[in-house]
């Protein structure tokens, strides 16, 4: 569950200059005049940004005698991040430099004479923390992110006890370098949780199911707000994807930049370079949108006056390895109630009951010798009764022959490896005796059978995958078994609302969709075969409508056929 911490300023605190954000999050300042307009400015020069960041040494020395990691993780000495701080050349390091528009604003009031400890923001406030124990209460949460809390490392403490009690718990604000950007804590009794690396603007996990051993790889996100410092993120999710490996890989958190057109209510309608490199980033890392549902457009911008603008820059994205071993898993994106972010809740739905397979028919089938016999004999079957229950009896008798047939065909991946190797070794042979009839008659059959089980297992999968562009004659690729997953993840309906409001979910999918047509389907009621009187307005009249139903003479089909056609 990701919660963000709101972005409150005082109202009775005025700063001689304002702050200012462009499109890409760029924060910079400009003179006090500024023309107050509602909406976005159409076809106006952009204003010339300034960007100061704040990197004092008054506010550097109690940094350095602070303690920079506090955790509850069992895994301290692997997730200290001083062990591979690095300072080159006496510059600061990426964690000592905070891009954040927040810091600028304290700038600001720090000049202003503003005093900050009546000023509470994001997760010190008290009602924001009592907001987060309820999410965890009512979602039944395991694993809670919290981003943007402004929580500073000496206070993490007496904050994350207060939300979490007696769950474990870890931040990065060891590399931020004011407030900390990202809080985790989980359920130990559910999780064992290793922090493998970190920076100020992600954190990757590693997620162990305790019951079942499973692993996940989990990476949670809060990008920074210029699109420049973004670009150390996508280069440090590269890298990840190497370690990662073939392992599931979720990815998730608020990355400040919209994916695509459609992510944005209002403005620019083409690709941002912002926009680009992310597409780029998640290109390269291969990760998709995972199944989500609620609300859309994740951020609101809350302007004092006029129409915001919205967007949707927090997502749940994972791999095809992933989506492979949970395809029920889901994103539901709730309403942002007292912050400007949408909060995230991901479900892994118990996907251990198994359930009745309903029958789907191969295409394939229909190309072996067997199957047109098998369907002239059911389908020449005599069955009294009308013409509708005879279709339905022989398609239920039909059913089960066709599985047997099915049957018959084994497992056509495990057939194709088999006669593969099998091919292979008779090649083998037949190099070092070129002269055997017996192993070129082998070869020839063995090379048949080969042949006509890729053909099989090739249209067994683009039945499955439904890939509307594929020529005739490729051969099976690992772009099938990615396309096939994704469609199953995607096909699959976890969570429902009825016609009434309410939210099903599960195994409850299915008893909502029967209750739903259970109340219109097979009810009583009086039916009448003629048509009602006002179904057809317009009428022809009747001499006209007898002359059109008279019977046909041979001269008129003669007269018909031999016309001359008129030239065009």
């Amino acid at each position: 569950m990701l919660e963000k911490g709101s972005r409150q300023q005082s109202q009775t605190r005025r700063p001689k200059s304002n702050p200012v954000v462009d499109d890409d999050g760029y924060t910079g300042v400009h003179s006090k005049k500024i023309a107050r307009k509602t909406g976005f400015p159409v076809n106006k020069p952009k204003q010339k940004f300034e960007y100061r960041p704040v990197v004092s040494k008054k506010k550097e020395e109690p940094v350095k005698s602070s303690p920079k990691f506090q955790s509850s993780n069992p895994f301290d000495v692997l997730n200290d991040p001083s062990v591979n701080e690095e300072v080159e050349g006496g510059r600061p390091s990426a964690a000592q430099v905070n891009l954040d528009d927040d810091e600028l604003v304290d700038d600001f009031n720090e000049a202003d004479g503003y005093e900050m400890d009546g000023f509470l923001r994001g997760l010190n406030r008290p009602i924001k923390q009592t907001e987060v124990r309820h999410a965890i209460k009512d979602w039944k949460l395991s694993l809670c992110a919290i981003l943007e809390s402004h929580v500073e490392v000496s206070n993490l403490p007496k904050v994350c006890k207060s939300i979490f009690r007696w769950w474990h718990w870890t931040s990065n604000g060891g590399r931020c370098v004011k407030g900390t950007r990202i809080i985790v804590g989980w359920n130990p009794s559910i999780f064992d949780v290793m922090v493998l690396s970190e920076t100020d603007q992600v954190m990757h996990l590693q997620l162990i199911f305790k019951k079942t051993k499973k692993l996940i790889f989990y990476s949670i996100i809060y990008a920074a707000n210029y699109y420049i410092s973004r670009r150390e993120l996508w280069k440090h999710l590269s890298m990840h994807k190497n370690f990662v490996s073939n392992e599931p890989w979720v990815i998730l958190g608020d990355f400040n930049s919209a994916l695509n057109l459609e992510d944005k209510s209002m403005g620019c309608s083409s690709v941002s370079l912002s926009m680009k490199e992310f597409q780029e980033c998640v290109d390269d890392i291969e990760m998709v949108d995972i199944k989500r549902t609620g609300i859309h457009f994740t951020w609101n911008q809350n302007p004092k006056k006029g129409i915001g603008l919205m967007k949707k820059i927090d997502r749940v994205m994972g791999n095809s390895h992933f989506i492979d071993k949970y395809p029920s898993a889901v994103a539901v994106f709730h309403p942002s109630r007292l912050s400007d972010h949408c909060s995230c809740v991901v479900n892994f739905p118990d996907t251990k009951k198994s359930k009745h397979r309903p029958f789907k028919f191969a295409n394939f089938l229909t190309y072996k010798p067997g199957f047109l016999p098998l369907v002239e004999k059911v389908w020449g079957m005599s069955i009294e009764g009308v013409y509708q229950f005879s279709v339905v009896k022989k398609l239920r008798l039909l059913k089960s022959l066709l599985r047997g047939l099915l049957y018959q065909q084994g497992n056509l991946h495990k057939k194709v490896v088999e006669l593969r190797d099998k091919l292979d070794k008779i090649q083998c042979d037949m190099d070092k005796d070129p002269n055997s009839i017996t192993l070129r008659e082998a070869e020839a059959t063995t090379r048949r059978d080969f042949q006509a089980v890729l053909l099989d297992e090739e249209r067994f999968l683009k039945q499955k995958a439904k890939v509307d562009w594929l020529v005739t004659g490729d051969m099976n690729t690992a772009y099938f078994h990615s396309s096939l997953k994704n469609r199953i993840h995607y096909s699959r309906i976890e969570i429902i609302r009825d016609v009434r409001g309410n939210e099903f979910s599960n195994d409850m999918v299915s008893g909502a969709f029967v209750d739903h047509y259970e109340h219109f389907l097979g009810c009583p009621g009086k039916t009448s075969l003629a048509p009602t009187p006002d179904l057809f307005t317009k009428r022809l009249e009747r001499d006209v409508a007898i002359h059109m139903v008279r019977p046909v003479t041979s001269d008129e089909v003669k007269k018909a056929m031999f016309v001359t056609p008129r030239p065009r």
